[in-house]
């Protein structure tokens, strides 16, 4: 499955997974939601993870609503029309519509993860005005029935030239208008954004741009980008590992699995993990 056509899959490690294991068969499965964009989505980030925790056997099914370009704010505002490789239609719900991860959302989970798109975070009247309203609106929807744990997806630096500014439309009181960030002007200071803004929603975090950064800064030659803002297939294999630690706990060089990713460089990434994480 190309990374541009996945938008939206489930995945449920059931059955056989279980049955390998009779001390598990009875235990049911913990359920992941991911709420986010491309770069959750890439890649197939989410079945890299599925299969991490297939391979011990963690009794886990992940589910995600991930649509290229989207906001939090996006994911309780809009209606998916059609979407196919090259487009993507959507339209303002009604009122007394359900986007469809509001319809998610009705759902239990025992984790829900958040990701924003890059460079929202970097953006004070952003943060203010759209992103802090949207995940206390997810949060509210996520916990009708149960208490499930919530983690942002810490976004990783963007590969670009600087010094660079982030400029988004925001919608804040009725009124629409373009903000920006702080003229950025290298890797150091935009990682600092990016861990100021995720501190201010004073939420678990998990770390992938801190992990991003370490690759970036100590190990170059590890390509982790497609282009200027999307995750290579090794990049989208770093953050799965990444999640696999923060959820699990467990050290992810003790997997076999490497998404068929160079061997060296899948090894190069877990002892990253390991160590920093």
């Amino acid at each position: 499955m190309s990374s541009v056509n996945l938008k939206f899959l489930l995945l449920f490690i059931t059955g056989a997974l279980l049955s390998c294991n009779p001390e598990k068969k009875d235990v049911p499965d913990k359920k992941i939601l991911f709420i986010g964009n491309s770069l959750t989505y890439y890649h197939d980030m989410p079945l890299m993870l599925a299969e991490m925790m297939k391979e011990k056997n963690l009794p886990y099914s992940i589910q995600q609503s991930t649509y290229p370009g989207y906001s939090l704010q996006a994911h309780l505002e809009y209606m998916v029309l059609s979407q196919s490789d090259s487009t993507f239609y959507t339209r303002m719900k009604e009122e007394n519509e359900l986007t469809e991860t509001e319809e998610l959302l009705n759902n239990d989970y025992d984790i829900i993860v958040l990701q924003e798109r890059t460079g929202q975070l970097s953006i004070p009247k952003a943060l203010e005005c759209e992103i802090l309203p949207a995940i206390d609106s997810i949060k509210k929807k996520g916990s009708r029935n149960t208490e499930p744990a919530f983690l942002v997806f810490q976004n990783f630096p963007a590969k670009m030239e600087y010094p660079q500014q982030f400029c988004r439309e925001i919608k804040c009181f009725g009124e629409s208008f373009e903000a920006c960030s702080e003229i950025i002007k290298n890797l150091e200071q935009e990682m600092e954004e990016i861990r100021n803004g995720v501190k201010s929603l004073k939420e678990n975090t998990v770390k992938v741009g801190e992990m991003y950064y370490q690759l970036i800064k100590n190990h170059p030659s590890i390509d982790l980008y497609d282009d200027e803002i999307h995750p290579s297939k090794a990049g989208a294999f770093l953050s799965a590992l990444t999640f696999y630690k923060h959820i699990s706990g467990l050290n992810p060089q003790e997997l076999t699995y490497t998404a068929d990713i160079d061997e060296t460089i899948a090894n190069q990434l877990k002892a990253i993990v390991e160590d920093e994480y």
